[in-house]
Formats: structure tokens, C-alpha cells, sequence
């Protein structure tokens, strides 16, 4: 397998660990390796010191988290648009984060691979419901750089920290 199955251990809304779960997926490593982003309620958005620990976490990997934020939500992983953007500049056949909404209606992230959701981190392996973004870790500055370019996604994340 080129992903690891790594499963949350806090489940509760607002204060889970689904994105960390999801990047020690893609990356391979222990989930308590990935630092950790939530403050700790639903309530409170992560923190950019938390987020910023995890580029700079991140760049001694000589990697990047790319975020592309669809600009509405879709019902499947990858409109078209995207996709043939995709393609173009990313191997979509290599794992990479899937945001959106779970079942349950709360912020949640899976591992996605070549268009589909195909590990859930979270115990009930619900998936998601609706779709609302890509998080890509990158080690490419140039495809950072042309992704950001793309008209039809914003970018939000990725700082050059």
C-alpha cells in the first residue's frame, strides 16, 4: 500500500485529530509525530502557531502542504476543472488529503487517491458527505507556484515559513 491506514484517537467534534490522522496517511509516520492542531474546541479555529509548527515540521522534510480550497462544495471529490488541472501538474494517483463535511455535518479529512476518498481516519469510516478541498504535500516549489495560478481553486495554505 502507498498510504498507512493511521486512525484519529480523538473523535469528538471540534477537538478530533482527523487532518493529523490524514497526514500521517499520506507521509507514513506515527500520528504522534504530527504536531498537533487543534486548541481544543469547535469553537476556537486552530491557531497559525500550530499550523506554522506543522510547515516548519514539515519543511525539515523538504516538503509543503499545498491547500487548494474549492470555491463552492462539490458532491464528488474532483470536479472537472480541477481535475484536468490536476493532472497537468499533480499525480493524483499518489495519496493526498480530501476536506470537506462528514456525515455527521462537522469539518473532517480523509485520504484520497486517484479521485476517491480511500481511508477515513475516523473510527466510524463514515467518509464525507460533501467535498471542499485537496491538501497536497509537496516538495516542488515551481508546482506550488503554478498552483496558485489555477482560477478555478484558491489557495490557502502553504506559507513560506
Amino acid at each position: 500500500m502507498i498510504y498507512d491506514e493511521v486512525t484519529q484517537d480523538r473523535t469528538e467534534a471540534g477537538s478530533g485529530n482527523c487532518t493529523e490522522a490524514t497526514i500521517a496517511s499520506i507521509l507514513r509516520v506515527p500520528l504522534v509525530s504530527v504536531p498537533d492542531l487543534w486548541t481544543g474546541s469547535f469553537e476556537e479555529p486552530r491557531s497559525d502557531e500550530r499550523w506554522l509548527a506543522l510547515h516548519a515540521w514539515l519543511k525539515k522534510q523538504g516538503k509543503k502542504i499545498a491547500y487548494i480550497e474549492y470555491k463552492n462544495t462539490y458532491p464528488r471529490l474532483i470536479y472537472p476543472e480541477v481535475y484536468g488541472e490536476l493532472q497537468d501538474v499533480v499525480r493524483v494517483d499518489r495519496p493526498h488529503g480530501v476536506a470537506g463535511i462528514s456525515p455527521n455535518g462537522v469539518p473532517h479529512y480523509c485520504v484520497g487517491l486517484n479521485g476517491k476518498v480511500v481511508w477515513d481516519p475516523n473510527p466510524s469510516r463514515k467518509g464525507l458527505a460533501q467535498y471542499n478541498g485537496l491538501l497536497f504535500i509537496i516538495d516542488n516549489d515551481k508546482l506550488y507556484e503554478h498552483m496558485q495560478s489555477w482560477p478555478t481553486v484558491s489557495m490557502v495554505w502553504g506559507p513560506e515559513a
